[in-house]
């Protein structure tokens, strides 16, 4: 892997967006006298969100075919969002695309670890960056895609128990991601002091 890859910049700025997005939605659940729905503000993200995971597949999964088939993900995915936008509206969340979405990010870091049988300049993978990303993103969307394809269910048990289910199950599963994604930086770090 190369020291140096430029496409692991795209992170920061990323997650900078991220945090805001995150932020300002909590800010208007948290301070609105009436419940304002912020489905608008995410199905927005879910367009960048998209196009992020996928960028940065692109360029993790070393296969000859891999931007073909993502460049084909990212096209069906994009039709499921227009479909959902035309059809429900912006204010309704686009849990269709999201849930595809997340089985796509499922089966591409499989792929990504099925790849990597066949790689053979790999010295230890607990050391690659591209392996901690991945791992945060499988463990991420394993988990919230079956919570959001049993949300009904978790609104249920919610509301009868008065705990957000649903919110610290996403939480719990941001910290293993967002850990996973520090441990990557942290390898690109040793990576780049190494190298120097």
């Amino acid at each position: 892997m190369n020291a140096k890859p430029k496409f692991w910049r795209l992170i920061v700025p990323y997650l900078a967006i991220t945090v805001l997005v995150e932020s300002y939605c909590f800010y208007l659940a948290k301070t609105s006298p009436q419940a304002i729905s912020t489905h608008w503000i995410y199905n927005i993200f879910l367009f960048v969100y998209l196009c992020f995971h996928l960028f940065l597949f692109a360029k993790l999964i070393k296969a000859p075919f891999i931007r073909s088939v993502l460049k084909i993900t990212f096209v069906a995915l994009i039709g499921c969002y227009a479909w959902e936008w035309h059809f429900l509206g912006l204010n309704y969340f686009f849990a269709t695309t999201n849930v595809l979405f997340g089985i796509s990010i499922i089966l591409f870091s499989i792929f990504y670890y099925y790849n990597l049988i066949y790689q053979d300049q790999i010295d230890n993978i607990l050391n690659e960056p591209a392996f901690w990303f991945i791992t945060g993103c499988l463990l991420f969307y394993v988990g919230s895609t079956t919570v959001n394809l049993y949300i009904d269910q978790l609104i249920v048990v919610s509301k009868a128990n008065n705990f957000p289910f649903r919110y610290a199950l996403i939480s719990v599963l941001n910290l293993i991601m967002y850990g996973c994604w520090i441990k990557s930086f942290l390898c690109l770090f040793k990576t780049r002091t190494y190298s120097q």
